[in-house]
């Protein structure tokens, strides 16, 4: 499944963008794949060891998949919210492609647990 995610977010990348030669693959889109993928394909991998069936980042089955699939969501959220700064034209290190969308995407997924936990915490 990590497998066919990681394909999957390169090749969403590449078609909104990213670059495709042979080095940046590797060690740009690629990395942001990966990062993508691992924040996001734990719903099925969690919803498969808690004997339940998890449908991806559709309808939830119980309540610990709903919080990983809002987790993966805010990842998402948070890599399209960091890929804004991109085209800005400051020439900054941390602007070029990848940095932000992983930094982004780390934040978003955080920013998920963090509502998860308190949101479970008032209830």
């Amino acid at each position: 499944v990590l497998l066919l995610a990681v394909l999957f977010f390169s090749a969403v990348a590449v078609l909104l963008g990213a670059p495709f030669t042979g080095q940046s693959i590797i060690w740009s889109t690629g990395p942001w794949a990966l990062v993508m993928a691992a924040l996001t394909t734990r719903v099925r991998a969690e919803g498969r060891g808690n004997n339940t069936r998890a449908r991806g980042l559709g309808d939830a089955v119980n309540e610990a998949v709903e919080g990983l699939r809002l987790d993966s969501w805010c990842a998402m959220l948070g890599a399209w919210l960091g890929a804004v700064v991109i085209p800005l034209d400051w020439g900054q290190p941390w602007q070029k492609w990848p940095v932000p969308a992983i930094i982004g995407a780390e934040s978003g997924f955080i920013i998920g647990l963090l509502v998860d936990i308190l949101w479970k915490a008032l209830q």
